[in-house]
């Protein structure tokens, strides 16, 4: 073969020509065979369901990332989820970040616009963090796990993990961490002396449910 020649090399078992018109037949194929493969994997798919961390979130911009970071690992789909649950945990700091923010200006505390804040958050979320728990903001408990959670982030990115499931299971761990410091139900509870809300998503707990029972019945 000569040196210039090139190898064809598919992403599935044979090239699909049809792909872009699956419509009849080849779209019930297809079906067909998406219902066999999670059919083949399903207790995989219950155990690895089964390892998520239970918690209540607050309704917000984050549950739709959560519940993707749970799913890219209940699929197996382990470096997107490393990638996804790093993703996640800024957001909730940024977020964090932009509700602490303040600057005082001759004795008044006038609003600190997006363009000021995005510079600041160019400091990276490292400086971002050591701020939130140093004004106390942020948990001191929450910053170890957010460090690790980084350092995952930073390894599966530059293509260097050697152990997908393990790591991603700590990934999701680690962001579960997170959340029970910031965006968790029983976390706001806690920062404001009662329930402010009903608005809770992500109930994956009976000892939860027990809990959140208990909280209302002691505030009524």
């Amino acid at each position: 073969m000569a040196e210039n020649d090139q190898i064809p090399a598919y992403l599935d078992t044979f090239p699909d020509l049809l792909r872009g018109r699956a419509r009849g037949a080849i779209a019930q194929s297809i079906i067909e065979s998406m219902h066999r493969r999670i059919d083949e994997q399903r207790q995989q798919l219950i155990d690895r369901y089964s390892k998520i961390p239970q918690t209540f979130v607050l309704q917000g911009p984050h549950p739709p990332l959560l519940l993707e970071a749970q799913q890219l690992w209940v699929e197996a789909h382990f470096y997107s989820c490393v990638a996804m649950c790093g993703i996640t945990a800024e957001r909730i700091l940024l977020d964090l970040f932009k509700k602490t923010l303040a600057a005082r200006v001759a004795d008044k505390l006038p609003t600190v616009s997006d363009a000021a804040r995005r510079a600041l958050e160019k400091a990276g979320a490292k400086a971002i963090t050591h701020f939130l728990v140093h004004v106390g903001a942020l948990k001191k408990e929450a910053f170890k796990p957010l460090q690790e959670l980084a350092a995952l982030r930073n390894k599966y990115a530059h293509a260097a993990g050697s152990n997908e499931m393990t790591d991603a299971l700590r990934a999701i761990q680690l962001l579960h961490c997170l959340i029970e410091a910031t965006v968790s139900v029983f976390n706001d509870r806690e920062a404001n002396g009662g329930l402010t809300s009903l608005e809770i998503v992500a109930v994956t707990s009976e000892d939860d449910v027990k809990r959140l029972s208990e909280a209302e019945s002691s505030t009524t």
